[in-house]
């Protein structure tokens, strides 16, 4: 069995052999060694199924796999991800792939599930800059026995054109010693994502000082060039309507406008 990362056709379990794959509502184009380049169809769920040649795959020792993906498109594709044991059991989770963009996807079977840890989806590695090109599967369901894998399962959701992705091939390795760690500590003392620096990322209590009092310069100024408004939000010195105490719309020029009950115009910006 591979001690550190191994591609799946020359592990212990699988015989040496590549793995079988069947594809449902989808087409391999072509094969570039071992990646596939597929066009997965419009239809509900179409999906790549990975199986081992002989036997079950056992990743206990590695229990990271890696699929990577490259999206051609312009636009960004959502893929489904299930791992299933001999057993019966199921891990699946999804993931996000931007348009024109390659990376690896990658899920830990043996992880901490997020929602044992009060969180929908785990801290994402690749957002602090610890694990630039991997896409981690989130929203993880479910747990397996990782020396007796029989399926993995790739499938594209949502789609109402053909999707073109290039797979493979798959490979398993062990977690890192920041996998492992990613649940400590997450948050420091000012409610920041520990690991990972940002330009913004506040460093110290004098620095957070720092820039409250710049922002409220900033909104000080913000508040003295900006138009009087009433108490409900309308534009004051600007065109006036009747009012009425209510709010209304009222046509004028052939344009229409918002009104607030004190008889001035208004912005409404919302999701209808």
């Amino acid at each position: 069995m591979c001690l550190a990362v191994c591609l799946l056709t020359v592990g212990a379990a699988a015989g040496g052999d590549a793995p079988i794959v069947e594809t449902s509502h989808a087409a391999i184009e072509a094969r570039d060694g071992l990646k596939l380049h597929v066009v997965f169809a419009p239809e509900a769920q179409p999906a790549l199924l990975f199986k081992p040649a002989r036997g079950v795959w056992d990743w206990s020792a590695t229990s990271k796999l890696f699929i990577p993906v490259e999206n051609p498109g312009d636009e960004s594709v959502t893929l489904d991800l299930e791992i299933e044991d001999a057993r019966g059991g199921s891990l699946s989770g999804d993931v996000a792939v931007a348009p024109r963009s390659v990376g690896d996807l990658a899920i830990w079977i043996e992880a901490p599930l997020p929602r044992s840890m009060g969180m929908i989806a785990g801290p994402s590695l690749r957002a602090a800059g610890l694990a630039p090109n991997t896409l981690p599967v989130t929203a993880t369901k479910g747990s397996i026995d990782a020396s007796h894998v029989v399926a993995v399962r790739l499938r594209v959701s949502r789609s109402a054109v053909p999707r073109h992705l290039t797979v493979g091939p798959l490979r398993v390795a062990p977690p890192s010693d920041v996998d492992r760690t990613a649940y400590d500590g997450i948050v420091d003392g000012f409610g920041q994502f520990r690991p990972g620096t940002w330009p913004e990322k506040v460093t110290s209590a004098a620095a957070l000082r720092a820039s409250s009092v710049e922002e409220a310069r900033q909104l000080a100024e913000w508040r003295a060039e900006s138009p009087k408004r009433d108490r409900f939000g309308g534009l004051q010195d600007s065109a006036h309507f009747r009012a009425t105490g209510f709010f209304r719309t009222e046509r004028r020029a052939g344009r229409w406008w918002l009104v607030t009950p004190e008889g001035n115009p208004f912005f409404s910006i919302g999701i209808s």
